[in-house]
């Protein structure tokens, strides 16, 4: 049995040296989507439909490695994207379809980061359809915002379903190394 490594490219510019380079015997690189500059995460539907972030809070579904709809341009008021801070982290609930959530972390411009929930609505189970929309945001954490670096936020699930946030540090690195910050 042959192992598969799948990676996304970020940016044209990374993809001539990505695939100048070797890989482990008994893996291969297979391209499955071409970025812009702007897309820091994503995450992958387990149908293989695949969710994609830009820093400037456009959310893009992507269905069988075409772009098939921007469904969640807008729906954040207010994102606050400049040098480090935007839109920078996504998460699939890890029981998705039966629970259909779609987790965000971003800058809005009241001067908080936040971590919220969106409900994903429409066909959640068809592996071609691009009928996802998103809404119903609840707020699950707000945390303050001072500096616009050092802000990104990266979101994922433990085996136990545990939602594990990554946090810079705003740009004050006397507070990196304080429990109670």
């Amino acid at each position: 049995m042959k192992h598969i490594l799948t990676f996304f490219i970020l940016s044209t510019i990374w993809s001539c040296s990505l695939f100048s380079q070797s890989v482990p015997e008994g893996f291969e690189i297979t391209k499955i989507l071409e970025l812009c500059c702007h897309d820091v995460g994503f995450d992958i539907i387990p149908d293989g439909r695949i969710i994609v972030i830009n820093k400037f809070g456009e959310v893009k579904l992507f269905v069988n490695g075409e772009l098939r709809k921007r469904f969640l341009a807008g729906i954040i008021d207010d994102i606050f994207a400049n040098t480090e801070s935007g839109l920078t982290g996504i998460a699939i609930d890890p029981d998705y379809p039966s629970e259909p959530y779609l987790y965000l972390f971003y800058s809005h411009a009241d001067s908080t980061n936040r971590v919220s929930r969106f409900t994903l609505k429409g066909d959640l189970v068809d592996p071609n359809s691009d009928n996802l929309i998103a809404e119903n945001e609840f707020v699950l954490l707000e945390l303050p915002l001072e500096n616009d670096t050092h802000n990104g936020g990266t979101l994922r699930f433990a085996k136990d379903k545990t939602l594990y946030i990554s946090y810079g540090d705003d740009h004050r690195p006397e507070l990196v190394q304080n429990l109670t910050t």
